[in-house]
């Protein structure tokens, strides 16, 4: 017998890595130089690139990675959450629609959750060799 699960999409959420139209803005390039990364596999954060963003379009929706952990991890510890009887998705401004499976445990620090998801965004599923988080087709 196929168990009902409640299904959660989170509709334009402010999840993306930077654009490319404002990867070389110093808020951009301090943030990668702090994580030892690239430029364009930091995650938009509007408390971080609050300057920088002042390019984008529909900037008042972007940049808010804050609103889907909060969100994500307020699903997983209720009771429906922790019986799995949850199916959420993350649809994101761009279009990209992805899955989290019930069984997914989010990370409860946010930094730790930002470097999951540019994870994600960058290679459709995480963690690559299995689908814990993936793109809904």
């Amino acid at each position: 017998m196929e168990t009902k699960r409640l299904k959660i999409i989170l509709l334009e959420s402010g999840l993306e890595l930077v654009p490319k139209n404002i990867i070389n803005e110093p808020d951009i390039i301090r943030t990668a130089k702090r994580y030892g990364i690239k430029p364009e596999e930091v995650i938009l954060d509007k408390s971080l690139h609050y300057k920088a963003m002042y390019k984008l379009s529909r900037k008042w929706k972007r940049g808010r990675p804050d609103i889907v952990h909060t969100t994500l991890l307020v699903l997983e510890g209720s009771f429906a959450g922790k019986k799995g009887l949850i199916e959420t998705y993350i649809h994101t401004i761009q279009g990209k629609v992805y899955m989290v499976r019930p069984e997914t445990r989010i990370p409860k620090h946010y930094e730790r959750f930002k470097g999951l998801m540019a994870q994600l965004l960058r290679e459709d599923k995480v963690p690559p060799d299995s689908c814990l988080l993936y793109t809904s087709t």
